[in-house]
Formats: structure tokens, sequence, C-alpha cells
């Protein structure tokens, strides 16, 4: 029936075989086209020229669209975050910037010049201040680069994409390297694969060369327990008695409170001067005899400022001492032994010992190589017999 229709309509005769309507051939309807009988075909040449032409065009875009995003993920950002910006009376300082990040990268001079025009028309000497940028940045893998393969990009650039896309530290007490999102965290596997994608879109990177950067004196060095103290604000005489004031709030029996108020102070002094002098260590076990549920551990475990929190270490076993509790000594402020009066004569030998080990000499589960730190932590403990 279909058939039928369209052969009436344009009055030629149908395929019979062809019984599906879908499957005819479309018609377009143009009013400005025209059928000329003297036209003559396209030569192979110039099919050539026009496929040329046009892939030209596409690599041109191509390369124009690679500097842009490499401007917007590590340029900008980079200049961002060092509070320099395109703004009036800023702009040759901008582009000067720009154009050497442009340089060093190896970008096509005639092509980020073009580029650079188009994003900073408002700065009439972009032309000439790319040529001076390119003329005066040397290129350590130009060699390489004249192989043909892309190069891969050098720890500068490394620097370059990491300060625009990441604050990091490394920690002296934890030997972990941390990052700022909201608040500092451990920079884990998953965070380096991410960054090192995220950099993959815009240069050729190598993995390893980005953990070499991180892994250096790149992240700059912190100390929690010496950025805690040098930000208290300094203490005046006739400053509320603090100490006492802790000291107050444990309940001992049969004991005066002034004398373990003593006790208390000069254990806390210990503490702190182990943390931070190097030829420090507090000898002294602080230990809370009592019975059950009379929140001696708690008590401990609110002793360091919330800043320091996670340099708190309970340890429930007390009767086996490892590896790990032996490089806790150099990672930890306050380690906390549960139930110590459960521990045998020798286990006590060997308790007192490590309390007064100057240094630990032990390789970590993430390290390479055995490494000499000092013992920074100090020892409490709770327990329910008064005699071990």
């Amino acid at each position: 029936m279909g058939n039928d229709y369209y052969a009436h309509l344009i009055g030629k005769e149908s395929d019979q075989l062809c019984k599906n309507i879908t499957r005819l051939s479309g018609l377009a309807y143009d009013p400005e086209v025209y059928f000329n009988p003297e036209a003559a075909a396209f030569s192979a040449e110039e099919i050539s020229h026009f496929h040329s032409a046009t892939l030209k065009t596409a690599q041109k875009k191509k390369k124009q669209e690679r500097i842009a995003d490499y401007y917007e993920q590590i340029v900008k950002p980079k200049l961002e975050s060092e509070k320099i910006r395109y703004e009036p009376g800023n702009h040759n300082q901008y582009v000067m910037r720009v154009g050497y990040m442009m340089a060093k990268k190896r970008y096509d001079r005639k092509e980020a010049t073009q580029w650079a025009i188009r994003q900073f028309p408002e700065y009439d000497d972009v032309e000439q201040v790319f040529k001076s940028c390119y003329d005066n940045t040397t290129h350590p893998q130009k060699a390489r680069a004249e192989t043909g393969k892309i190069p891969y990009a050098t720890v500068d650039e490394i620097k370059d994409f990491l300060d625009g896309h990441i604050k990091l530290r490394f920690n002296l007490i934890t030997l972990r390297y941390e990052y700022l999102k909201e608040t500092w965290r451990i920079l884990q596997d998953r965070n380096l694969n991410t960054l090192w994608s995220n950099m993959s879109l815009t240069a050729r990177v190598s993995k390893s060369d980005m953990i070499n950067v991180i892994e250096s004196d790149y992240s700059p060095p912190y100390n929690p327990f010496t950025d805690y103290l040098e930000n208290l604000p300094p203490w005046q005489e006739g400053d509320k008695d603090y100490i006492a004031e802790l000291a107050a709030t444990v309940k001992m029996k049969g004991a005066p409170v002034m004398p373990f108020c003593e006790a208390l102070r000069k254990w806390l002094v210990a503490m702190i001067a182990g943390w931070i002098d190097e030829g420090a260590v507090n000898n002294v076990i602080l230990v809370f005899i009592g019975r059950q549920g009379a929140y001696k551990t708690t008590w401990f475990n609110y002793l360091l400022p919330p800043e320091l929190k996670q340099y708190f270490y309970t340890k429930a076993n007390a009767r086996r001492m490892t590896k790990d509790d032996i490089i806790a000594l150099s990672q930890y402020a306050l380690i906390c032994y549960e139930e110590l009066d459960t521990m045998s004569p020798s286990e006590l030998n060997q308790l007192k010992a490590v309390v007064t080990m100057q240094y630990t000499n032990e390789r970590a589960a993430y390290g390479h190589y055995a490494e000499q730190r000092k013992h920074i932590n100090t020892f409490c403990g709770t327990g329910n017999n008064p005699e071990f």
C-alpha cells in the first residue's frame, strides 16, 4: 500500500521487493539547490588538498585547546596561589609569567602567542612579551624532544602543578605526608593517583617522578607538638593555675591533694620536655589504681588537647611488648598501659627498660631502612591492685 502511494505520487514504478516503508530512501528539500549539468568532478589532488587543510585546521584547534587547558588547570591556579592576578596595573607581570610557563612547557611559540592575544585583549604587548619569554627559556630536554617523543614533565612543571592543586606538609612525628582539605589529612594512594591522573590530562608525567617530588623538601616539615605550643597564648603572672584545677578532678583515697598536684605538675612538665627537648625523656609513669569503671583511662584519654588527640594511644594488652610498641615511642605523645598490675616481674623490667630508652632504632612498616628516632612519648597506666 505504501509502495503504491509513493509510485502514484512521483510517477515512478516502485520496487515490490521493498515492503518496509521505514527502509525507503529519505528525501531532502533545499530551496537553494540546483542542478548544474556542466559541473566537473573534484580531482584527487583537490580532494587531498581539502583533506590536508581540514586536518590542519583540526590540529590547530586541538593545539589551542591544549594550551587553554594547561592555562586553566595549572598556570592560572599557580599564579592565583601566589596572589598574581590579571588586573589593571599588573598586566605585564601576569602575561610574562604566563609566557615563561608556556615556554617551559614547550608549546609552539606561534600557537601560544595567538592564544594569548585572544586571552588577554586588554594588553597590547602580548606578542613582544611572549617572544622575550621564549627567547630566554632554555630546554634541557630539547634533544629528547627532537626524537619525536613527548618528553616527561620536568620537576619544575610538577611543582607548578602541585602548587596550584594541593597544599602538602611532612609530619615529623608520624613520618607521613599530609594534605589540606578543610582539615589536614594523611595523603593516601588514592590521593596520589588523583593528582597523577589530573596532571596527565595536560602533560606526560611519570607517577614515580611526582611521588619523588612530594617526598622531597618540596613538602615542608611540620612538628605538631612545637606548632601547638608555639601558638598558645603566653602565660602571664597571676593567670589561673590550670594544673591545680586538673589535679582537683582526681579523687584520691586517704591522700592530700597538694602532694599529688605537685607530682602531676612535674610529670606534665617532663612530658612536654620529652616532646621538644632532644636530650629529655620522661622516665616517670603516672599510674591510677582503683576499681573498674572509675574512668581512670578516660581521664588520661582527655589529657591531651583536641589538636593532639591523635597522639594518644591505649595499649590494652600490657603483657606483650612488640616491635610496633617500640616504634610507638617516637610516634605518640602519651601511651596508656591498661592493667599494669597483671604484668609479671620480668615484663615490668622490660617496660622499665623501654621507659628509659633514649632512642628507638626500628624500620617502620612503610620505611626502607631502620631509623634512629628520639623517644618522645610519656607513659601512664591503670590497674586495680595497688601492689604490682
